[in-house]
């Protein structure tokens, strides 16, 4: 009687390499996944040290920058307070006076070249001109430019805005004369536009247009940087 053969079955070598295989395949995979994942991980620190890197420069620049602005601001500080304390402003005048060109210098400076479109405190400050020369007024200004008017409340850029002005006075040649130096000597910066001279009995009547200038108000800006 012939044997019989058993199918499917395995033997024990047989056993330990099947075995041994599948502890392969494992550790290979385990192997490739520790490899993978250490690539990822230190590309991930690197980009990180990069970011760190460039974090700390940036707050370098920021710090050093911040120093020198406070440098900068205690000399500022220091200077402002000895040009504010002269005695005698940068126009000849008395600091604490009330006269025509009275008057501390930080105020007359800034009076130079207002930082808004002021067309009543323009006119009082011509008229008192002309009143303190002892000129005879005709007529004075006109209307204020809505226009310019709304282009005080913007936040623009350093160049100056210019406001047209005119007036007429009756006066003498050689008054015209002075008045027209003393325009040139005003603290505001002024250019004129136009003169007209209408002959009379005993005097002149002198027309003067002209145009002076104000600057839209700047803003300083604490802003923040994204580091990518």
């Amino acid at each position: 009687m012939a044997g019989k053969i058993s199918i499917g079955h395995k033997s024990i070598k047989h056993e330990i390499i099947s075995n041994a295989n599948t502890k392969m395949l494992i550790a290979v995979g385990v192997a490739t996944f520790v490899f993978v994942f250490s690539i990822f991980s230190a590309k991930a620190l690197l980009s990180q040290s990069f970011y760190n890197g460039r974090l700390i420069s940036a707050k370098e620049k920021a710090k050093e920058q911040l120093e020198d602005n406070s440098d900068a601001l205690t000399k500022l500080k220091q200077t402002y307070d000895s040009f504010a304390a002269q005695e005698t402003n940068i126009l000849g005048g008395i600091s604490n006076g009330d006269g025509a060109i009275d008057g501390l210098n930080p105020d007359i400076v800034l009076d130079a070249l207002p930082n808004r479109y002021d067309y009543a405190s323009l006119s009082s400050s011509i008229e008192r001109i002309l009143k303190d020369g002892g000129y005879q007024i005709t007529t004075i200004g006109g209307r204020q430019d809505i226009g310019l008017a709304n282009m005080s409340a913007a936040v623009g850029t350093a160049t100056p805005i210019e406001i047209p002005y005119s007036f007429t006075v009756q006066t003498s040649l050689e008054g015209t004369r002075k008045l027209v130096d003393e325009l040139e000597r005003w603290i505001r910066p002024v250019v004129i536009t136009g003169l007209q001279l209408k002959l009379g009995d005993a005097t002149i009547q002198t027309q003067i247009s002209m145009k002076t200038y104000f600057t839209q108000p700047k803003t300083f800006e604490v802003k923040s940087e994204v580091v990518k």
